[in-house]
């Protein structure tokens, strides 16, 4: 085939990708590689293909054909983003052991070598100052916490870098954890090593199933145990609809009714625990006869939003960090999954392997 061909094909590949016609854009690059099994990119194409079809295991042969072919570009854009996307498949159908080390990929190479000075500190180092530098977003350090009891048995000292509105939470449940608020220039001469914050992940993958649940536990002040207290006979469920990351908000978020439409405004009160929470939105609520309880700053008083989780009965939401709030203090969870649910959710569409306490919700039950 042609040169000008096999770019015609792969570029309507592409075009089916970006409408959504996915068995079209298979199909194509199907015809791309039936034609040339030799020519690497195809294979990444079909990777990305098979990635947004939830197809992960196939996801993970094509993209491992990739890099068998494409040997001398390592250092390419698409090389490192195969090698990530590669990651993401294997950590989906939860083979974290393969998918760790491929995890790093993650970062731009920028990022990395602000930190290339630092030898990069692993199990093997008992000793020494440990920065472990923040990423992500607040639901992912939620996520990666899990994973800070397993420090407990180095002699290590470690700093970590996260989000100031969970240093309290953070310092009650580790407290041997130094901690350094996010955002701040850091003095990496202070340090001996350093680690990123979901590099944890790819440290102690072989030990995520001897993590006890819940793995945050709070006491429950006075002021919240008193709201609860006002409302004994009735259900509290916290409830958060809508997704912040400016990325992908249209494809998390659920319409408001859909959250309540299964329950009875005469058995429960609902919570609010949605940040940047709207007046058209609390009038809607009230207008099906709830009565909703708003009283905290639920973007800025994480604090006070674990609280209001803990005096809940249940949680219903949407894949935000509120779900990672709510998994991690063990609360019976509700999550409505979007349609393409992130490698944290797994592939059973059921209940949640990293925070028992979740069960998921979809379009399909």
């Amino acid at each position: 085939m042609a040169k000008a061909n096999m770019n015609e094909l792969q570029r309507k590949a592409l075009l089916f990708m970006k409408q959504g016609n996915l068995k079209k854009s298979l199909k194509t690059i199907n015809l791309a590689i039936k034609t040339n099994n030799k020519i690497a990119i195809n294979f990444y194409i079909q990777g990305r293909i098979f990635q947004e079809l939830m197809d992960f295991q196939s996801g993970i042969l094509a993209y491992r054909k990739y890099l068998s072919l494409e040997k001398n570009v390592v250092e390419s854009e698409i090389y490192r983003k195969a090698k990530f996307n590669l990651s993401i498949c294997y950590f989906t159908v939860r083979n974290f052991k393969e998918g760790s080390e491929l995890y790093a990929f993650r970062h731009e190479t920028s990022v990395i070598n602000q930190y290339s000075e630092k030898i990069k500190w692993d199990k093997s180092i008992n000793q020494g100052k440990v920065l472990i530098w923040a990423e992500q977003g607040i639901g992912d350090e939620i996520l990666f916490l899990r994973f800070l009891k397993f420090l407990e048995r180095f002699e290590c000292c470690f700093y970590l870098e996260c989000d100031r509105r969970i240093h309290e939470i953070v310092s009650i449940n580790f407290p041997r954890i130094k901690l350094i608020e996010r955002g701040f220039s850091l003095n990496l001469s202070s340090y001996d090593y350093h680690l990123p914050f979901g590099d944890l992940l790819s440290v102690f993958y072989n030990q995520i199933n001897d993590i006890s649940h819940p793995y945050i536990s709070l006491p429950i002040g006075g002021d919240f145990l008193k709201i609860k207290d006002q409302f004994a006979g009735k259900d509290l469920v916290g409830i958060s609809w809508r997704s912040l990351n400016p990325d992908y908000s249209a494809e998390r978020s659920k319409k408001l009714e859909e959250i309540y439409s299964e329950l009875d405004p005469d058995k429960v009160v609902l919570v609010n625990l949605q940040p940047s929470v709207f007046d058209e939105e609390i009038n809607q609520i009230t207008k099906q006869g709830f009565q909703l309880l708003n009283v905290c700053d639920c973007l800025n008083d994480i604090n006070s939003v674990f609280q209001l989780i803990l005096i809940c009965s249940k949680v219903i939401t949407v894949a935000n960090s509120v779900a990672h709030f709510s998994g991690a203090l063990g609360k019976k969870t509700v999550l409505w999954l979007p349609k393409y649910p992130t490698w944290r959710w797994g592939t059973n569409m059921e209940n949640s392997d990293l925070y028992p306490s979740i069960e998921f919700k979809n379009s399909k039950n």
